[in-house]
């Protein structure tokens, strides 16, 4: 089955789009020393709870450890939350490329069928699936939902690609503001 020539289009849309995003964040963020800074500390941070929860693991009733512990959890917590600054805007650029990209699908595939599903969605999706397509047949794909299924395709493999981004040892730690650290609980 041949791919129809206006899915191409939209794949070739999603790719430069996501592309962009991913040169405009790495000017912006990933290639800052402060960044790169940020994301060391947090991983040597992250270490070291690991290693006091090793050592707690070996002596659960050592007091000193567990305060240890308890102190690392509080200092990786508080840097985690400073770094949500840099977090929140990259998914504030992130929302902004994806409006974008959208509004640029939109305007150019309104109408066009995109693609054909070989089965009729769930109901709770076909409104996404079929947004802004004239008729009744729910097995159309509009460019739009093309677009926001592929955009993130494209931009998680072009960073895994590239090396930018968090590495998954910080990515792993970045989170951490409620999360109890017990191993147990992992």
């Amino acid at each position: 089955m041949a791919v129809p020539y206006d899915a191409l289009q939209v794949i070739a849309v999603s790719l430069l789009s996501a592309a962009l995003f991913e040169a405009v964040t790495w000017l912006l963020f990933y290639r800052t020393g402060s960044y790169g800074r940020q994301i060391e500390q947090l991983e040597r941070m992250g270490k070291k709870l690991e290693e006091a929860q090793d050592q707690l693991a070996a002596d659960p009733n050592n007091n000193a450890k567990k305060k240890a512990q308890q102190r690392q959890e509080r200092e990786l917590r508080n840097f985690s939350i400073t770094m949500q600054g840099t977090k929140f805007k990259i998914g504030l650029l992130t929302a902004a490329s994806m409006i974008g990209g959208m509004w640029l699908v939109n305007k150019r595939f309104k109408g066009v069928v995109v693609a054909k599903m070989p089965f009729v969605p769930p109901g709770f999706i076909t409104g996404l699936t079929h947004m802004g397509l004239p008729g009744d047949d729910m097995t159309d794909v509009s460019a739009s939902f093309f677009f926001a299924t592929t955009g993130p395709l494209f931009r998680s493999n072009l960073q895994k690609l590239t090396g930018s981004g968090p590495t998954r040892t910080a990515a792993k730690f970045l989170n951490v503001q409620g999360l109890s650290f017990d191993k147990k609980a992992q």
